[in-house]
């Protein structure tokens, strides 16, 4: 984007925006990891403060904008441009597809070092209000969630009348994360009724003790 105000996240990353694409870098996507990876360690204070953990989603896109300044009393930066509204449109989208963060493929075509991300096409897709379609891509970091990379590890796993098939699959997640305790248990009777036997589910929770 066209911004020239830097900023840092306390992070292992830094971030910079300045004027035009040249040097784009997978720190575009770190960011929204980074935020989501802070928002996650202060869970419980959130939780105990509003009842409840923020979630958001991104579109990211590339493009021009126009920037100005508007007001007498009071000033106020704008940008104004086609892909401004592109990308909100692109953001809009993620509900459809559940994905966090949908991203441009004319975004990442720029973008040379992904190899720490895992790119799912969604495919060529018309905008709502727009005519002209665009590749849009859902974007998450490689590995299960990164949840390896905090510790400790608390993993649990409840199945209806699966206890192999869920053991089973515990073990492997296990394999995986090296969770510091394991967990497993069968679905209540009210809630088995209504999922049916063979019904598994995978819970986790990390970097708490």
């Amino acid at each position: 984007m066209i911004s020239k105000l830097p900023f840092k996240i306390k992070t292992n990353h830094q971030y910079s925006i300045g004027h035009g694409s040249a040097g784009l870098g997978s720190q575009i996507l770190h960011c929204f990891f980074d935020i989501k990876d802070l928002i996650e360690k202060r869970r419980l204070k959130y939780v105990q403060t509003y009842g409840l953990v923020p979630k958001f989603k991104a579109g990211l896109h590339l493009g021009t904008a126009a920037v100005g300044e508007v007001g007498s009393i009071k000033r106020d930066i704008v940008f104004s441009g086609d892909v401004l509204n592109t990308t909100s449109r692109i953001e809009e989208t993620c509900r459809q597809f559940a994905a966090r963060i949908l991203a441009s493929g004319a975004l990442l075509d720029q973008i040379p070092d992904l190899d720490e991300f895992d790119l799912q096409s969604i495919g060529s897709i018309t905008l709502k209000g727009k005519q002209q379609k665009i590749i849009l891509f859902a974007v998450e970091r490689n590995g299960v969630e990164r949840i390896g990379d905090k510790k400790p590890v608390y993993l649990a796993c409840v199945h209806a009348n699966v206890e192999d098939v869920a053991q089973d699959l515990l073990k492997r997640v296990a394999d995986v994360v090296k969770p510091k305790k394991t967990v497993i248990t069968g679905l209540s009777p009210a809630v088995g009724t209504h999922t049916g036997p063979g019904t598994i589910g995978l819970a986790w929770m990390a970097g708490y003790e």
